[in-house]
């Protein structure tokens, strides 16, 4: 996916798209006016049966408006959908990333600042889009899936959200980096419980597969599982077999010299199976900013942590005991046979980028600023005040791998 239109979701299996085609943080409106020579951002709505073309509907988009917006599509187009067909409806929220904004309605609603407020009207979004699945009688027949996609940007500080004990941040390889919360719901066909197995957000698509009866092409392997055993069992909490037996974390492709992005690239950088997960190279993502990419550690052999016993990623194993030399035997083996069922492909992200194919209300000739009135639309401050919490990251409190507290 991108930003010019043979790459929108409606080149590539989509009916229908509607959204601003990138992070809030990479262009200009009343929220971030520096933009680092970005263009002001735009709301785009795009149609399958029209390849090529586009409608920028506002630019710069007023992000109070936004999340109100996106609920008036997907209510609309849930309620459309009653005719028995399947439909899949992707709806990622721009709540909430830098910058956190949140409209007049949600200013203040919360203790936690502007971060506080966009968590509550993103929640109250949700809220919404539920109720018209229960009002179209849609809600049983309908899996929803709410997750993230990685863990707090902590070089936001406040404004970045908290990983919890959990250890560091986005942009790490450690969990607080690439562990989020995961929800899944069918009504009452999904028994309501706390799961602490290892799922993945590629599971979603074997999943959805699996569920609508849709075959898979043999000629590849999938990262991804079917978890309908899992979700429709009836078992007690924390009674299944975890579904993957390995997790894989990549910065950069293994069969590149060089990823363009950050030192330590390419290839491996963290492996999971069962219990024991293992870092061959590690850095920081630190709240004074010096952690930020470029200061890879290596580790020849890699240092390996129990996450199942310490989620914080605290203690390291010791290299000479039985459970680290059986535990690497295992996760070498697994990294080998991963890799061996990849296919090379193109970095997309080493191939440059054009500011010209960005999407223009007025071909630049006016700076794509066609909405700046805009600009001057209400912000929400908030009162707290910006300082770094450091958080008790010792294995006190709740520990996100067992079922009952641990207090």
């Amino acid at each position: 996916m991108g930003t010019s239109p043979e790459h929108f979701p409606t080149s590539h299996g989509f009916d229908s798209y509607y959204g601003v085609p990138y992070s809030t943080d990479m262009g200009v409106s009343a929220w971030d006016s520096s933009g680092d020579g970005a263009q002001p951002l735009p709301l785009i709505r795009s149609v399958k049966d029209q390849p090529g073309s586009y409608e920028i509907i506002e630019q710069p988009t007023d992000l109070n408006l936004l999340s109100d917006r996106y609920i008036e599509e997907a209510v609309s187009f849930i309620t459309d959908e009653t005719d028995e067909e399947p439909f899949l409806l992707y709806l990622p929220f721009n709540h909430v990333h830098v910058p956190n904004h949140a409209s007049e309605k949600f200013c203040n609603s919360t203790t936690r600042g502007v971060y506080g407020d966009a968590l509550a009207e993103l929640d109250d979004a949700v809220g919404q889009i539920l109720k018209s699945l229960d009002e179209s009688n849609q809600r049983e027949n309908t899996m929803v899936f709410f997750t993230s996609d990685n863990g707090p940007w902590l070089l936001e500080k406040l404004a970045g959200g908290s990983a919890g004990l959990l250890r560091d941040g986005k942009s790490t390889t450690w969990e607080g980096g690439v562990r989020v919360p995961g929800i899944i719901s069918m009504g009452k066909k999904i028994k309501p419980r706390v799961e602490r197995n290892v799922v993945a957000t590629y599971d979603i698509f074997t999943t959805i597969a699996a569920i609508a009866g849709a075959p898979l092409e043999e000629d590849r392997v999938y990262d991804g599982v079917d978890l309908s055993t899992l979700l429709f069992s009836d078992k007690e909490e924390c009674a299944f077999e975890t579904p993957h037996e390995c997790i894989f974390h990549y910065k950069g492709q293994p069969w590149e010299t060089d990823c363009g992005y950050d030192e330590g690239c390419p290839g491996l950088w963290a492996a999971r199976c069962g219990s024991l997960k293992a870092h061959f190279v590690t850095n920081n993502s630190t709240f004074d900013g010096t952690g930020a990419f470029k200061d890879a550690v290596f580790h020849d052999p890699p240092i390996m942590f129990n996450v199942d016993r310490d989620p914080g990623e605290n203690f390291i194993l010791n290299s000479t005991t039985t459970e680290y030399i059986n535990g690497l035997k295992i996760i070498r083996k697994a990294i080998k046979q991963h890799e061996e069922g990849m296919t090379p492909v193109p970095n997309q992200a080493r191939m440059g980028s054009d500011p010209s194919l960005v999407p223009c209300c007025n071909d630049d000739a006016g700076g794509c600023m066609c909405n700046e009135e805009n600009m001057n639309v209400f912000v929400c401050n908030g009162d707290v005040e910006e300082s770094v919490i450091r958080y008790d990251r010792s294995n006190k409190g709740r520990n996100p791998n067992s079922c009952v507290s641990d207090e």
